[in-house]
């Protein structure tokens, strides 16, 4: 069994969903593979702690796949290939400073601090030691060779 985690920013790639899909939702289209489908109507940190953990549950009492889903705002760029992707026509800067205004990851950053959880040291620290790791990561990604195509199916339950 398997968690498929969906952050859905309405964008498919660099249009908009409607514009680029033939469909009217991937939860729709998944219900016919016997996937179970959880839609999250919140994206706080807190909401989504508890829809992942009612995911692995039914993961575990049905014994078969899930598809988490939850709607997302991006702050970032689309595909981490283009510094700033505000000026590709998709996304305007007065879209991107309202989203920054209602982050998730922001907003729970926050209220950690506030509640005296961590201090604002304590999550900078957490924040670098993340990013260190992310650009290591990605190194190690950019020297490792790709896998034989012999490999393709290794793993995989047929």
């Amino acid at each position: 069994p398997i968690l498929f985690v969906h952050e859905d920013n309405n964008f498919a790639v660099h249009t908009s969903k409607p514009r680029r899909h033939g469909h009217r939702g991937v939860g729709k289209v998944l219900k016919n593979f016997d996937i179970d489908v959880i839609q999250m109507r919140e994206t706080d940190a807190y909401s989504v702690f508890r829809e992942t953990l009612k995911a692995i549950s039914t993961i575990k009492e049905n014994k078969g796949p899930v598809f988490l889903s939850g709607r997302y705002t991006r702050i970032l760029q689309h595909i981490g290939i283009i510094a700033d992707d505000r000026n590709e026509g998709y996304r305007f800067p007065e879209d991107v400073s309202s989203n920054k205004r209602s982050d998730p990851v922001l907003d729970f950053r926050n209220s950690v601090i506030q509640s005296g959880k961590a201090s604002e040291e304590d999550v900078s620290a957490l924040e670098l030691e993340v990013e260190e790791k992310v650009a290591n990561s990605i190194e190690i990604a950019k020297k490792t060779p790709f896998a034989k195509s012999t490999e393709l199916l290794t793993d995989i339950l047929l």
